[in-house]
């Protein structure tokens, strides 16, 4: 008979062991058993309805030309095709770039002032006249067909979000934090896979998002945009679908502390996100949501897959530091096994470097730790209603520096 410590400690071991390995085996299994009701998309080659891509910029004078051509450039009718740039207060000469842009498909919304990513897409809203339209961020690239892959899938009336993929590229000096990046990536974009499989995605990616207009509520500059509209899109009872074809390359922070500081933010916003979901659901009218079981099922994956990936290390943190109260026993032998790999975990991470040079293709654990440890944060964020809303980018630091006018005219620009 197991003892009250015993039983607490396995139950903290099932956050982590839900996240990273259940909860993945549950939706490929779940996708295998609903083959026969797969969402499947319409063909390239169908007709391309208007859309509207937002990129938000924050001081983007080195990326932000490129980001233009890259969209200007892609297999998309020239004439529907607008592309609206949000350039949430910048301080450096982004404005100014874009205006040089004389295509009539370039728009530029000019912010007098620093809001957030979040709250500068809200007010962007006003400015769409789109039913369809794509966020992204200045710093990306798609490949040529991802507009066409992306919108082919709201020939199901029914579907109300898509996300393509991120793939993350980077320069010699960011490559292990790169590759670490990319492992994780590459992994979350299977479970996505599958959840798409029957439109049940959890989570999107603010790098290359499709939605409809419908369901790009307003939400607090504190929440993620991907993560809440995607709650939004499945509490309303619209599906969610992964485009693993459209793919937008984005660079990695470059360093595992600025990595770390980019996750703190993450995760804050998307701890704040799934308390909004929960209030977002029960403030709606009956009509409006989702019936019940669809709830109730979305409610259950938000939970499996988000909040105990984020609370998977201060689960195992917790579980450790009951060791002391387990009596002597396989519970506790498995607590010492925990304890010593953590901390071989720990001492690999300080001497990370060293072991590189050794062993090249050793997993980075100095990168999972400082990961880890930003889901400590994040969550002290949490409980001490900490929000995240605005952020220096770590690529920009180095060229801010003052504009003319952060409400600069442009060929094209929106009125103040």
């Amino acid at each position: 008979m197991l003892t009250r410590a015993e039983l607490l400690f396995l139950t903290l071991l099932l956050v982590p062991a839900v996240a990273v390995f259940l909860y993945p085996l549950a939706a490929s299994v779940w996708a295998t058993l609903r083959r026969s009701q797969r969402v499947v998309p319409g063909s390239t080659a169908g007709e391309m309805p208007p859309l509207t891509v937002i990129v938000s910029a924050y001081n983007e004078e080195d990326s932000i030309a490129a980001r233009l051509k890259n969209l200007l450039s892609l297999d998309y009718p020239a004439d529907r095709l607008d592309i609206l740039v949000v350039s949430d207060g910048s301080t450096d000469r982004t404005n100014e770039v874009v205006s040089s842009f004389l295509d009539s498909r370039v728009r530029l919304l000019a912010l007098p002032t620093n809001v957030g990513k979040s709250a500068a897409l809200t007010l962007a809203m006003q400015h769409v006249h789109t039913e369809l339209l794509v966020c992204t961020d200045a710093n990306s690239r798609f490949e040529p067909q991802a507009l066409r892959l992306l919108v082919r899938w709201f020939a199901d009336p029914r579907v109300g979000v898509v996300c393509g993929r991120l793939v993350y590229e980077s320069g010699r000096e960011a490559a292990r934090v790169s590759t670490e990046e990319s492992r994780y990536w590459r992994w979350d974009n299977r479970i996505k896979e599958s959840e798409s499989a029957t439109g049940h995605m959890v989570a999107g990616n603010g790098s290359i998002l499709a939605i409809r207009r419908e369901f790009a509520e307003p939400i607090g500059g504190h929440l993620a945009n991907d993560f809440a509209w995607l709650n939004i899109v499945r509490l309303r009872g619209a599906l969610a679908c992964f485009e693993a074809d459209a793919v937008a390359w984005e660079k990695t922070a470059g360093t595992i502390d600025a990595e770390y500081r980019r996750r703190v933010r993450i995760m804050t916003r998307g701890l704040w996100a799934i308390g909004h979901s929960v209030g977002y659901y029960f403030s709606q009218p009956s009509e409006a949501r989702a019936n019940p079981l669809a709830a109730a099922g979305f409610f259950a994956q938000l939970v499996c897959k988000k909040l105990f990936r984020y609370l998977s290390f201060p689960a195992l943190l917790l579980a450790f530091a009951l060791t002391p109260l387990l009596p002597v026993g396989p519970v506790l032998m498995l607590g010492f096994a925990m304890g010593l790999g953590l901390g071989t975990a720990a001492l690999i991470g300080l001497n990370h470097r060293q072991l590189v040079r050794l062993a090249p293709r050793l997993p980075n654990t100095l990168y999972h730790l400082a990961m880890a440890s930003a889901s400590l944060v994040a969550l002290r964020n949490l409980v001490t209603a900490r929000r995240v809303a605005r952020w220096q980018p770590h690529r920009s630091l180095a060229t801010v520096r003052s504009a003319p006018s952060a409400t600069m005219p442009a060929t094209g620009s929106l009125a103040a």
